[in-house]
Parts: C-alpha cells; sequence; structure tokens
C-alpha cells in the first residue's frame, strides 16, 4: 500500500464478539475490504502486525480508525 494514495485501513464500526473471544473486524482501504480475525486480549500494535500481513503493507503505514478515533498501539483491542 501507497500512504499517498490514502490506502491506510480503517477498522469498520461494525465490529463483532465471536465465540471464544475472538473479535471479527471489517478492514477497509479505499480499494480493498477484509474481515480479519483476532484474540479479544489482543493489543492494537498485534493487530496492526496482523493487518500489515493480511494487506501486504508495512505496519508503520498503518493507521487504524475506530469511531473516528486513531487507535494507539499499546491500547488493548477490548478497550474498543
Amino acid at each position: 500500500m501507497d500512504a499517498s494514495n490514502n490506502d491506510t485501513p480503517t477498522i469498520s464500526q461494525n465490529s463483532q464478539t465471536t465465540t471464544n473471544s475472538k473479535l471479527k473486524l471489517t478492514i477497509k482501504t479505499p480499494k480493498d475490504k477484509k474481515d480479519i480475525s483476532i484474540d479479544a486480549s489482543s493489543t492494537v500494535k498485534e493487530f496492526k502486525d496482523q493487518v500489515a500481513n493480511e494487506f501486504n503493507s508495512s505496519v508503520d503505514q498503518i493507521c487504524l480508525i475506530y469511531s473516528g478515533k486513531i487507535l494507539k498501539d499499546d491500547e488493548d483491542l477490548k478497550k474498543h
């Protein structure tokens, strides 16, 4: 992904908890949309690593936004 093309992934507000304490989150870019499952106890940083891998991007190009707020790497996903 090229950050200059506004390909920064964002988290859909339609995130939901699945069984076994997993979160299913929809990641959207201007060109793509993917559902990713991750443990609810994961940190934002761990999730960014997974998103970067899924979208073949560098972690430092990933900026996750949920409900209009930029998520910080040290926060737990379950906080949101």
